[in-house]
């Protein structure tokens, strides 16, 4: 299958890098306020209350001290009920997969919840000590009540929560609805452009190379630079008209010139040039047509290198490295905005060489910093620090990761230990829908783009093959004795291959006809090779006349 185009697309400013982090925090800091809370309300309120008139429930001493010591000892016990509860959740979904538990982030709000147990339980204790002789405070006491209730009602809702939580099926739709988030957020529909490799340019704006001939770079970039026979320069409605004029704008420390700014009722616009060091590619200010003579198609990684220029001989790397010097960790996000900011701010561009999900050790280089002159080491430093690492990978960018956890679901339930079909197939419809959502859009590498349109960072991503095979290969593998799992798989591919373009049909092609030679092999009882030769949707049981469906 050929490599796709190099996509563009603005940084994404959604959940992104840190997010999980930052609810973590907040759950901790929630849960840290509500606790002091609780003991400063016990402390204060009933020393304001005497000052104000009577009012709440009427309660003498003997009672008031009663119910307070009951509402302390309760929430204390609750308490104990959410520690278990949340343990046999986590003992639950490390059976189905051990990457659920933090992957997921469900018990943020469990942490939050025992927080307000423990609070309620130390407002009811110093409420009591505040209690002497026969002055009740009865808005306190009233209070606590009140909150008796508020607890209650919460715990009630996680109970109902977690039948979702213990169950493959609500595993799996977790997984998915998270996925689709991040599907949205890293591979956009809107905004999101492609660089065609032959000279063109699609997205917010789109150049295009006529005669057959080909830019130097394939970078992706907003706008490609010079001429080759009748190309133009086009916005995103396609219109072509009459050639703009064009300014020269300095590229590189050799001082070569190659820009194309777009006056009249087109906004302005400033591609620069991407080819090898030392190549000269200019547009003169004149209503003359400029040439240029293009260079060959080259790796999109060599992208500005005509703008930048090149450092050391042809075969070193170029740029100053961007090095991981902590603890061998995971990629497990990118500060996109920041990284772009900066990268616009000094005008350089970033490749990143470690995609997010990789394990880098100590001292691996992650990535490469280009400048059009020396760059400061303290702007490498701030660069490298975009790149976020941790212990395991999340889902929060990492849109291979939400399939890698649908996919362990999926395996886990068909092994004999489990012996579970059915939610192997929850966790296939799941799978449907994420590739489905992938199927049309821009994937592979992109360009990240600042304010004025320039691709300034380089993130490798996964390409549909790469999602095809993760997605269904091991599912492929130890379903294909199950018919209830083939059935599934079948229509699973016949409606992504419906729906994908066709340059992207032959990974699923290929995933029927192994799925064929697999069951041949795994069913060679011929009732249940024929039950397995049909699609459904449902694994078993959906109507098998079609035109009732």
């Amino acid at each position: 299958m050929a490599t796709e185009p190099v996509r563009a697309r603005p940084p994404h400013r959604g959940s992104g890098s840190g997010s999980q982090r930052a609810r973590r925090a907040r759950s901790n800091g929630a849960a840290l306020v509500l606790v002091a809370a609780g003991a400063l309300l016990g402390w204060a309120l009933p020393r304001w209350e005497r000052h104000l008139p009577e009012a709440g429930l009427s309660f003498d001493a003997s009672t008031a001290q009663a119910t307070l010591a009951a509402i302390a000892g309760g929430m204390i016990t609750l308490a104990g009920f959410v520690v278990t509860a949340i343990t046999l959740v986590v003992q639950t979904v490390q059976a189905m997969s051990p990457r659920l538990v933090s992957a997921l982030g469900h018990f943020s709000r469990y942490l939050v919840l025992f927080g307000l147990l423990i609070g309620t339980a130390l407002y009811a204790l110093v409420t009591l000590s505040q209690i002497r002789g026969d002055s009740v405070p009865r808005v306190s006491v009233t209070l606590a009540i009140g909150l008796v209730l508020i607890d209650s009602v919460t715990v009630l809702r996680l109970l109902a929560s977690l039948r979702h939580a213990v169950t493959g099926g609500g595993l799996a739709r977790a997984v998915g609805e998270r996925l689709r988030t991040v599907i949205e957020e890293v591979f956009p529909v809107e905004g999101a452009g492609r660089w065609e490799g032959a000279g063109r340019w699609e997205g917010a704006g789109r150049w295009e190379g006529a005669g057959g001939s080909e830019q130097a770079g394939g970078s992706g970039r907003a706008g490609g630079s010079g001429r080759a026979g009748g190309s133009r320069l086009a916005r995103d409605t396609g219109a072509t008209g009459p050639e703009p004029k064009r300014h020269p704008e300095a590229a590189g420390e050799s001082g070569s010139t190659h820009s194309a700014d777009v006056t009249g009722p087109e906004p302005k616009r400033h591609p620069e040039a991407a080819g090898e060091s030392g190549s000269t590619h200019s547009a003169e200010t004149s209503e003359a047509e400029p040439t240029w003579r293009p260079e060959p198609a080259r790796d999109p990684s060599s992208a500005y290198s005509a703008v930048f220029g090149a450092s050391g001989s042809p075969g070193e790397p170029r740029g100053i490295p961007l090095v991981h010097h902590g603890p061998p960790a995971v990629v497990f996000a990118v500060d996109e905005p920041r990284l772009t900011r900066l990268a616009a701010r000094h005008d350089v561009q970033v490749q990143l060489r470690q995609a997010v999900g990789d394990f880098v050790g100590s001292g691996v280089v992650v990535g490469r910093l280009d400048g059009r002159g020396p760059v400061p080491a303290r702007l490498a430093r701030r660069a490298a620090s975009c790149v976020r690492y941790g212990p395991t990978r999340t889902v929060e960018q990492d849109v291979g990761y939400g399939f890698r956890l649908l996919a362990d679901i999926a395996i886990r339930s068909l092994s004999p230990a489990v012996n579970d079909p059915t939610t192997a197939v929850q966790a296939l419809d799941q799978i449907e829908e994420g590739l489905l959502r992938l199927a049309r859009r821009p994937l592979g590498p992109a360009w990240l783009l600042d304010r004025a349109g320039r691709p300034r960072v380089r993130c490798p991503a996964p390409q549909w093959a790469d999602f095809v095979s993760l997605a269904l290969d091991e599912t492929l593998l130890y379903g294909c004795a199950n018919p209830q799992v083939v059935r599934r798989l079948r229509a699973l591919l016949d409606r992504v291959r419906a729906e994908a373009p066709e340059d992207r049909a032959q990974p699923l092609d290929e995933r029927r006809a192994a799925l064929e030679r697999l069951t041949a092999t795994a069913l060679p009882d011929p009732l249940l090779n024929r039950v397995a030769s049909h699609p459904d949707s449902q694994g078993l049981g959906a109507p098998s006349d079609e035109a009732s469906r």
